[in-house]
């Protein structure tokens, strides 16, 4: 099993890549390993010792691997962290607009905002959720939800632990 410190996302392609091996992983917390490190009186920090820390702790703690995500799940939590920066973007380039005071700035600002809400249209993930593949037991969920949109909806629903029943999905 490959067990390794979590590293605000560059770990992702390590995973991406020993799942198509068919590797076992477990991505720790790094506070954990930090504290594991001070517990055995190591408190240097390099990339050597990170290394024999994190490799004590998978002997001594024995972490449970990570379900492997298919494909299509891997792909659908990164347009969903795509769209979650292209939101940030738009309302930091929302609030600067405010800021602006010269007209040439002003227009650069909005056609910044223009491309990036562009791109966030260009974001399929209603379509992507939809698919069978995200819901493998062709489960259903009628999402009914005022003043709230599909998408917002599945975003919320895919982030809490919901069990979807088996029926055919629809929106309304």
């Amino acid at each position: 099993m490959v067990v390794m410190e979590g590293a605000g996302g560059y770990e992702i392609l390590l995973l991406k890549h020993r799942a198509s091996h068919q590797l076992e992983a477990a991505v720790i917390n790094p506070r954990r390993i930090r504290d594991f490190a001070k517990g055995i009186g190591l408190h240097a920090k390099t990339d050597a010792i990170d290394a024999k820390v994190i490799s004590r702790y998978a002997e001594v703690v024995e972490p449970q691997p990570m379900a492997t995500k298919s494909d299509h799940e891997q792909k659908h939590g990164a347009l969903v962290a795509r769209r979650n920066q292209l939101l940030e973007l738009i309302n930091q380039e929302s609030n600067r607009l405010k800021q602006a005071w010269d007209d040439d700035a002003k227009q650069s600002i909005r056609n910044v905002m223009d491309v990036l809400k562009d791109q966030l249209k260009d974001i399929k993930l209603l379509r992507l959720i939809a698919t069978p593949a995200v819901n493998p037991a062709s489960g259903s969920l009628v999402v009914d939800v005022a003043k709230c949109g599909a998408c917002s909806t599945w975003l919320l629903l895919l982030r809490s632990a919901i069990t979807l029943p088996s029926k055919r999905s629809t929106f309304t």
